[in-house]
């Protein structure tokens, strides 16, 4: 990145993290690591069927940034659980 042009460099801007109040809880779900708790975990056909939920939002809603930021925190949390299960 340092050798590439400054022209070339994508800008981002500091509020675009601010336009999403719920990115925060995104970016903190992708990043915690949580260990494996005792809880029985999300089974696989209950994610896909929360994960095509969220991809369809993802593609229809035009409030789908909002719609996303309540719905991707847990199933990202229930995702890892159920792989850290799998281990």
């Amino acid at each position: 990145m340092a050798m590439m042009p400054r022209a070339w460099r994508m800008s981002i801007p500091g509020t675009a993290a601010s336009a999403q109040p719920a990115l925060a809880e995104v970016r903190h779900a992708l990043t915690t690591y949580r260990m494996a708790t005792g809880a029985r975990p999300a089974g696989v056909d209950h994610l896909a069927i929360r994960l095509d939920q969220a991809w369809k939002i993802r593609h229809t809603s035009p409030d789908h940034r909002t719609q996303l930021g309540a719905l991707l925190p847990g199933l990202i949390r229930d995702a890892q659980q159920a792989a850290r299960q799998q281990e």
